[in-house]
């Protein structure tokens, strides 16, 4: 059997992951991603709320489309009981890009 497909069936369809451990839905969002990004935090949210004179938003559109995706997906994950940093590694990339992202309006 296709390993990758036989973890998507056990830890989503069969839902057997909890018995390797729960971890509240939060997680991922107070846990996992401030230990994975510490140093592109503060840069992120610079490049979320820095704005041009010109627009009125209150968020940074281009920020928000770098973030978007990262959250969804971390959110998708934070629904199974059993949670690993692991899951949501392909994440971190867009994380740390926000943050350069910020640092360069700096």
């Amino acid at each position: 059997m296709w390993p990758e497909l036989h973890s998507f069936y056990f830890n989503g369809v069969e839902n057997k992951s909890s018995e390797w451990g729960v971890s509240p839905w939060h997680w991922y969002f107070l846990n996992a991603i401030p230990k994975s990004v510490t140093c592109a935090i503060p840069f992120l949210l610079v490049g979320l709320v820095y704005q041009r004179r010109e627009t009125f938003a209150l968020l940074d559109r281009q920020a928000v489309d770098l973030l978007g995706p990262a959250l969804v997906f971390v959110g998708i994950f934070s629904f199974l009981p059993h949670k690993e940093l692991r899951f949501i590694f392909p994440s971190l990339t867009l994380f740390n890009l926000a943050g350069a992202y910020g640092l360069s309006k700096m």
